[in-house]
Parts: structure tokens; sequence; C-alpha cells
């Protein structure tokens, strides 16, 4: 190292900090650091209970007095809750929810649009539910493209088979006459 640094010495300073920049990428490359406990009174796993951690914790009051928080960012911005149209704008979601959920029934089929793409399928569930506020449709899809059996977090809304169904906004789902696809697998037309 001593080396290096007496050849630098004979170089220009732009020279200089290029070979400084080039040590530092090649020497950072192989530094690890390793922490080793040597408390002879550790456990193994001593630190996964997090209720044993202390915990830095502001009151109601400290946080709201405070100008570098994200509630001082959305207050300042007028963003959801601190927006004074939020109120009006959360009732006619409601609303519209309301009547999207009211022209449908338990048994109608229904087209979805999913992250998966459009599916057919029955209704079978209407309503609110505890995993999500605001109102719900269950769907048992025609195909395998769901995320449950109509249970979800241990609470059961409708039976169907595992994948088969899905919980959409109302938005999500249209009724109408939409039987179900045949689906003819037999044929070896296409293979």
């Amino acid at each position: 190292m001593l080396f290096i640094v007496e050849c630098m010495k004979k170089f220009s300073t732009t020279y200089l900090r290029w070979l400084l920049h080039l040590l530092t990428l090649f020497f950072c490359n192989f530094l690890f650091i390793k922490v080793e406990n040597t408390d002879v009174t550790a456990t193994v796993g001593e630190f996964e209970d997090v209720s044993k951690v202390e915990k830095f914790e502001l009151s109601a009051e400290e946080y709201a007095s405070r100008q570098d928080t994200v509630r001082a960012f959305k207050e300042k911005m007028k963003m959801g809750r601190f927006n004074p149209d939020y109120e009006e704008k959360m009732a006619a979601k409601a609303q519209e929810e309301e009547e999207l959920i009211g022209a449908m029934k338990v048994g109608d089929r229904c087209e979805v649009s999913t992250a998966t793409g459009t599916h057919r399928g029955a209704v079978k569930y209407l309503g609110t539910t505890k995993f999500k506020d605001g109102k719900w449709v269950g769907v048992q899809l025609d195909e395998p493209f769901g995320k449950n059996n109509g249970t979800v977090k241990g609470e059961t809304y409708f039976v169907c088979p595992e994948k088969y169904g899905v919980f959409l906004k109302p938005k999500s789902v249209r009724v109408g006459d939409y039987p179900e696809e045949d689906i003819d697998l037999s044929s070896d037309d296409e293979l």
C-alpha cells in the first residue's frame, strides 16, 4: 500500500482521483462484516420476540405537532382524508357499490374482470366481509383462476372448489346472460 501512495504522489490530481476510485471499487467487493455475540448469557432467538425490544413511540399529540411526517405531508397536499371532498367521494363510492350490489342476486351468472383477465362464473356472496371494508361480491368461477374456495382468513362466505373462488368489488362484476363456456378438450382438431 505504501508503494501505491508513493506512486500516486507522482501523478496528476485527476489521475489520483480516478485511481482511488478504482481501488475503492476493487477493495469494497472483498469487504465483509462479521458480527459475533460473545455474551455467554445470550440465547439463540432472544431478539425474535419483538415484545422484548424497546420501541420508539410518540403520543398522538407529539406526532401531530411534527412537520416531517407523512400526516403533515398529506395535510399540506390535501390528500386522502385531509381532502375536503374526501367524505363526499367516499359516500358516492359507497352509494355506487350499494346500487351495483342491489342489481345482483346470489346465483346470477356473471362475467368478471380480474388480474388474470376476463372470466365467467356465478355470484355466490353479496355483502360486507371481515377481511376488508366495503361491499364485496363473491364469485365461483367456471375455471380455476380464483384465489380461494370461498373462505378468506378462516371465515367462510361461500363454498366452492379450491382456486375457483374470488372476491371482487361490485364494479368488476357484470351480471347477465353469460352461459358456461363449453371447453371441449376431447377434440384433437387444434392439437
